[in-house]
């Protein structure tokens, strides 16, 4: 369980972790869509950890 207001997971033995962020990934992939332009730069999907902070890159170089 995540107990977002106390930044605090707790795991299956009963012991807890403390957190600043979390980002929980659930391993799926993502389903794109059939539409003019997905295709293009700027146009992401992520399932990884690294594909997250890719986006964080494109972002933060873009000025946002």
């Amino acid at each position: 369980m995540v107990d977002v207001p106390a930044r605090e997971g707790n795991l299956e033995d009963n012991s807890k972790v403390c957190f600043e962020k979390h980002l929980i990934e659930t391993g799926g992939r993502p389903i794109v869509p059939k539409i003019d332009g997905v295709d293009r730069r700027g146009v992401y999907t992520f399932t990884s950890l690294i594909d997250a902070r890719r986006l964080i890159d494109a972002l933060t170089d873009a000025g946002h």
